[in-house]
């Protein structure tokens, strides 16, 4: 038994392996059981699963030294344990990824299975888990030869391919090894190798990679492997990986999505979806275990990953849009260089301090690393500067009474937050930029920054320079310039009742109204007829939708962001990202004219991924959406000048540019009246 415990909740190695993961105060807690476990030295429990998900590995290895090989525990309790071992790891075995099966499966597969073969999966999968750890831990404390075994020789066993939470650690361990010993061909091998385990499933390894401790590290694999690339001038390479990374996020952030609409009618479509997510979840039959068990299936074909890979494929062949959603599909540089057409794109990505600014034009990609110290914070300085409206309104006055534009304190306070960003983020790559269209792919933070405002220098911005349009990711060039659009007319939805006077939009109201008298076949829908039904049941309908309302986007849980409408007795009238994926718009163009329909605070993840590609997904070429709440005097005359610029041309890019010049010259100078907008998807 363990000593007193003045912690009587947490007494248990189980419970300790739980706050291992919770925040800095239960990580205490179960450190503190770990050491007392660790002082029983004849204890039952075992404290180096606790160290491992602590990432205590000095710990964990001063126990594993301490052990003098036997394990002190009776015959009958250890015979006992490992009846119930047997049966949880039988759960590990058939469901990788943590799904949970059920008692039915573990009885039914108690029946099928008989005493020898409990026996042998409970000592294989038990050797595998202390090998691992023993072999990691070994790793970090710098015992790296002893660790290049221990992984060498798990990778030796077949049923490693089912642990894929182990074996992309493993892949990446001793690609570390290789980069240390400065052989990037063997690091790339492994590398890949590790993120080809990544995207195997759609979903985070949640729980089991939370048991041994290796949360968030599948981003860092993509930043090393696309490091590596750099450093050996593999520039689309590393680009593909980049958009690949990219990819995954999507991928992961949607896989507890069950239904999508489809870009086609396909009825086999929904059922595909289904059987991945079985598959994926675990089921598999119990024979093919035996196989692996008994070296029968190699660990780089098992037939389980063949399953995956053969439904992965029928996906494709239903619906490509669709497959990308629920799959990571690589794309070519050149490919991508080919729907990318004569300008230029610059796309960002990377993991915590380490980002890379890729720069693409017909004939070449270049890959600049940048330092992304203090990144985020700059961000959030520069947007603070651009959303303070009491600064914005006094500058307005001061431009109206002398009727010239004057420099403001909050111009010299966004010139200086804005310098630091175009220093780190445009400067290094100006020189590579020569067309005046540019395609700009956010990532992280990224995601929230208004380019356009960027300074240049003598009162210049980038808008001055540049006719920008922004896309969640390249990949994206493949099924936007593949989509037809067949329908007529524009719906216009203003102001809608969401009960509560203090959300009213009085200008949002007037702004779609005098919509309804510039556009062509247009149907304005105003107040209670404002809802999300007509958008869900007609949308589809219009070749462009304009939704003059508040939004919301919510970085904790991005696929309930969304759109507040007016509800009826069908829907509640919050029209989410999640609800997105199962709509069809089929619009060349939607506007989200809101008081924030792009993003809210600034937040380090790419979750906004989800909201813009929602709109993609559900047939939208091109959406407008704003980056903060906006001034809805302002953003009507900006809707008015932008849909008439639309008239004179059929670049959406370039007329949402001159309806930005154009509200600056007319007393709107402020960033904060016009830099909110972006234009995000196709541009013509």
């Amino acid at each position: 038994s363990l000593p007193p415990c003045p912690l009587a909740r947490y007494t248990t190695p189980e419970t300790a392996l739980v706050l291992a993961h919770g925040d800095e105060e239960e990580r205490k807690e179960a450190l503190l059981i770990a050491n007392r476990i660790a002082a029983a030295k004849n204890s039952l429990f075992d404290p180096v699963p606790i160290f491992f998900a602590l990432k205590e590995y000095q710990r964990a290895a001063a126990v594993i030294a301490d052990r003098d090989g036997s394990s002190g525990v009776d015959d009958v309790v250890n015979k006992s344990l490992m009846l119930m071992g047997g049966l949880h790891a039988l759960q590990a075995i058939i469901d990788p990824v943590g799904g949970a099966l059920g008692l039915a499966l573990l009885l039914k597969g108690k029946i099928e299975m008989d005493a020898e073969f409990e026996s042998q999966s409970y000592k294989l999968v038990q050797y595998i888990e202390a090998s691992f750890q023993e072999s990691k831990i070994a790793y970090e404390t710098g015992e790296l030869e002893k660790a290049r075994k221990g992984y060498e020789a798990l990778l030796a066993i077949p049923l490693i391919a089912e642990r894929k939470d182990m074996l992309a650690a493993i892949y990446h361990d001793l690609a570390k090894l290789e980069i240390q010993a400065g052989n990037d061909d063997k690091a790339a091998e492994h590398l890949y190798a590790a993120i080809q385990v990544i995207e195997s499933i759609r979903a985070n390894f949640s729980l089991e990679t939370e048991r041994i401790g290796f949360v968030g590290d599948k981003e860092t694999l993509y930043a090393d492997l696309v490091a590596t690339l750099t450093r050996q001038g593999q520039y689309a390479q590393a680009w593909e990986v980049a958009e690949r990374a990219k990819a995954r996020t999507l991928v992961e952030l949607l896989a507890g999505q069950m239904h999508f609409v489809g870009t086609q009618d396909n009825a086999q479509l929904e059922e595909y979806l289904e059987e991945l997510d079985r598959a994926e979840h675990g089921g598999l039959d119990l024979a093919y275990y035996r196989n692996l068990m008994a070296g029968q299936e190699s660990a780089d074909a098992s037939r389980g990953l063949r399953r995956l890979d053969a439904l992965r494929d029928r996906i494709r062949q239903a619906d490509p849009t669709t497959a990308a959603l629920v799959t990571v599909m690589p794309q070519s540089a050149e490919h991508l260089q080919q729907q990318l057409g004569t300008e230029t794109l610059v796309e960002y990505w990377g993991v915590g301090d380490r980002y890379f600014v890729i720069v693409v034009d017909a004939e070449r990609v270049r890959v600049i690393p940048i330092d992304a110290r203090g990144l985020e914070a700059e961000v959030q300085a520069f947007r603070v500067a651009m959303q303070d409206r009491s600064s914005a309104q006094r500058d307005r006055e001061r431009r109206i009474r002398l009727e010239q534009p004057v420099p403001s304190t909050s111009d010299a306070a966004s010139e200086a937050a804005g310098q630091r960003l175009t220093e780190r983020l445009w400067r290094p790559i100006a020189q590579y930029i020569q067309t005046e269209q540019v395609t700009v792919v956010p990532h992280g933070p990224l995601h929230y920054l208004p380019f356009s405002a960027l300074p240049l220098g003598d009162g210049r911005r980038l808008i001055d320079t540049y006719s920008l349009r922004l896309l969640p990711s390249a990949s994206v060039l493949s099924y936007l310039s593949n989509q037809s659009q067949t329908s007529q007319g524009v719906l216009v939805l203003g102001n809608p009742d969401l009960g509560d006077p203090s959300l009213d939009l009085p200008y949002a109201q007037q702004e779609a109204s005098a919509l309804g008298q510039i556009l062509k076949d247009s149907q304005v829908l105003l107040r209670n007829e404002a809802t999300e039904t007509v958008v869900k049941r007609f949308g589809s309908e219009f070749s462009r939708v304009h939704l003059a309302s508040h939004g919301m986007f919510d970085p904790e849980n991005p696929l309930q962001s969304g759109l507040l409408l007016a509800g009826d007795e069908e829907n509640d009238g919050r029209f989410t990202v999640a609800e997105l994926y199962q709509t069809r718009l089929n619009a060349d163009l939607i506007t989200l004219s809101a008081c924030e329909t792009g993003l809210g605070k600034v937040s380090s993840g790419d979750d906004v991924v989800g909201f813009t590609r929602g709109f993609l997904y559900a047939g939208a070429r091109s959406i407008v959406s704003s980056l903060w709440k906006v001034d809805d005097r302002a953003t009507g005359e900006l809707m008015q000048r932008f849909y008439a610029a639309l008239e004179r041309h059929r670049d959406k890019r370039q007329a949402l540019r001159e309806a930005q010049l154009e509200l600056r010259k007319a007393g709107y100078a402020h960033p904060y009246y016009w830099a909110a907008f972006n234009i995000i998807g196709e541009a013509e």
